[in-house]
């Protein structure tokens, strides 16, 4: 026999009430468990109470790790346990304490066993390979400071999953060592994926996977933006299955992206022309990783105001004098390196794609500024 309504409707009350109250406690109990977990930090507070309670924590987890772990991080080629590494493991992990400090011991013995015949580079086998293939570009700073990384999918080849790895952290390498030429830099970058072109031999599930999967492990927070462009209909089926480990977080960050479209704009707006290179509406060119890098250990990449690929990066065109009389070489085109700490208006001459006289010509123009800024011609692009 059925109950009557008005004593379904006062047990259903009734349970409702119990069941609130049981969730409530539930609820207390985990928010304790949680503040024990995050070590303390409370949320909800005003800016200057947060920011001592972070700072409090990145005494005690730096603390708790000790000198060996900022020791491995920086002979493996990193900062150390400064402020920045600390917060980048600790969002990461949600602000879990315990986490954030398993995760970084973690990563400093991965990075001292992976990285223990010293950083890749382009003599590695592995990395020569992506290196042939023309497939990661450096595109400099917007002006919002996060540095630009590209990736051309239809000049990828798949290959093991060694060598995908042992690329990855070749190129993130690169871009955290020029990143943090830059005062101020917040760590983090854009990320551009440029799919038009995508055909099925460079179809790769297994790469995509494993640059999440080390992004997510061992370059957590690198991220601001990652722009998926020009995604053929074929991606769609690829992403459906690598998605599924890409953290909920980082999947927020990512736009899909397509010319001439509302998003393109957007993505215009945030980066500007001069980073982008023609192929996405852009005044820029392509740089490839290889002459970044090459620029960076010749100790000549201004990051002032930009991204500067120096004189004889490529062995291309004459060197000329640091005062701006000569030429130099850059990647498919010339002009003139910043000498020194970077020169004055005038003092240094520069080809810039897209302002004044076109970059193709090789002609010149002046760049001011405490240093000389050039969006420096690549090559390997679309």
């Amino acid at each position: 026999m059925s109950e009557p309504p008005h004593e379904r409707h006062s047990q259903s009350r009734h349970a409702s009430a119990s069941t609130q109250s049981f969730f409530s406690r539930v609820s207390h109990c985990g928010s304790e468990r949680t503040s024990q977990r995050d070590g303390g930090l409370s949320f909800g507070v005003d800016h200057d109470t947060r920011e001592h309670q972070e700072q409090a924590l990145f005494v005690r987890l730096r603390s708790d790790l000790g000198s060996g772990v900022d020791e491995a991080l920086k002979r493996a080629g990193e900062e150390g346990l400064t402020d920045l590494t600390l917060r980048r493991f600790l969002v990461a992990r949600k602000w879990k304490y315990d986490d954030a400090r398993a995760a970084l011991k973690a990563h400093a013995h991965w990075r001292t066993e992976y990285f223990s015949d010293g950083p890749k580079t382009e003599g590695d086998p592995n990395v020569a390979l992506h290196v042939k293939n023309k497939t990661c570009y450096v595109q400099g700073f917007p002006a919002d400071g996060h540095l630009v990384l590209a990736a051309i999918v239809k000049n990828h080849i798949p290959q093991t999953p060694e060598s995908c790895k042992d690329f990855i952290c070749y190129a993130l390498d690169v871009f955290e060592s020029i990143g943090r030429m830059r005062a101020g830099w917040d760590g983090k970058g854009v990320g551009i994926i440029y799919l038009t072109g995508l055909g099925m031999k460079n179809a790769d599930i297994h790469s995509g996977k494993c640059l999440f999967e080390t992004l997510q492990a061992h370059y957590p927070e690198r991220l601001h933006r990652l722009y998926l462009y020009d995604a053929p209909l074929i991606f769609y089926g690829l992403w459906k299955m690598v998605s599924p480990f890409v953290d909920p977080e980082t999947q927020k960050k990512i736009v899909f992206v397509y010319p001439k479209k509302e998003s393109h704009t957007a993505m215009m707006k945030e980066l500007g022309r001069e980073v982008l290179p023609p192929e996405m509406g852009g005044t820029g060119r392509w740089v490839p990783v290889e002459h970044a890098r090459a620029a960076l250990l010749k100790g000549d990449l201004s990051l002032a105001n930009g991204f500067v690929v120096p004189a004889a990066v490529s062995g291309q065109g004459q060197q000329g004098s640091t005062a701006g009389q000569g030429q130099g070489a850059v990647p498919a085109g010339n002009g003139a390196a910043a000498a020194g700490n970077g020169a004055v208006s005038g003092h240094a001459q520069g080809a810039v794609p897209g302002k004044g006289a076109p970059a193709e010509q090789g002609q010149q123009r002046a760049v001011s500024g405490p240093a000389a800024v050039v969006c420096a011609a690549g090559t390997g692009g679309p």
